[in-house]
């Protein structure tokens, strides 16, 4: 368990505001419960987490902003054997009515790993608003010593704000990233 603890003062008067949070992380072999409270500007915020792992089965189930008014509701699954790997997960909010399903299968072998993957998502009552994002790649960092190669294709995003790309055929179609990198 951890604890913080502020004043700030608020701009323009003598007024000091108190800001405060607790986080609890408790584990019980093969559960781990995750919980965080804080109140900052007068806003409370509750989130909490459930994950389990076992025999190469894990999951979680998760609530975020529980205390406002859109809470985030979700979980997600993972069975991993030597060589593959497949997941699935779900989250949706409750009052803005936005959802999205996801699955995705790695398969790691010798001399590379590829990955494959496809998220559905959906804004409920909103018309137009549905999007279906495709991904895969292929990596290797036994093919050539000292370097790691990739392949990949995936909806294009711009990575600092995750906002889409203003280039209008790679929004519409993704893109394709081939890569290398060479350690020294």
């Amino acid at each position: 368990v951890a604890a913080d603890f502020g004043m700030k003062k608020v701009v323009g008067t003598d007024d000091f505001k108190p800001g405060f949070d607790v986080a609890a992380n408790v584990a019980f072999a093969p559960v781990v419960v995750d919980a965080y409270f804080s109140r900052v500007n007068e806003k409370n915020y509750l989130s909490a987490q459930v994950a389990a792992e076992y025999e190469g089965i894990s999951g979680d189930v998760y609530a975020q902003n529980i205390l406002a008014e859109d809470i985030c509701l979700g979980a997600d699954a993972e069975y991993a054997t030597d060589a593959i790997t497949v997941g699935a997960g779900f989250w949706m909010t409750t009052e803005s009515k936005k959802m999205e399903v996801s699955g995705n299968v790695e398969y790691a072998a010798e001399k590379f790993t590829a990955k494959a993957g496809a998220t559905f998502g959906t804004q409920i009552d909103v018309e137009d608003s549905s999007y279906l994002r495709l991904n895969a790649s292929v990596e290797s960092s036994t093919i050539i010593p000292g370097a790691t190669i990739s392949l990949a294709y995936g909806p294009n995003t711009n990575s600092a704000t995750g906002d889409k790309t203003t280039n209008l055929l790679a929004e519409k179609y993704g893109s394709v990233t081939a890569k290398c990198t060479i350690a020294f």
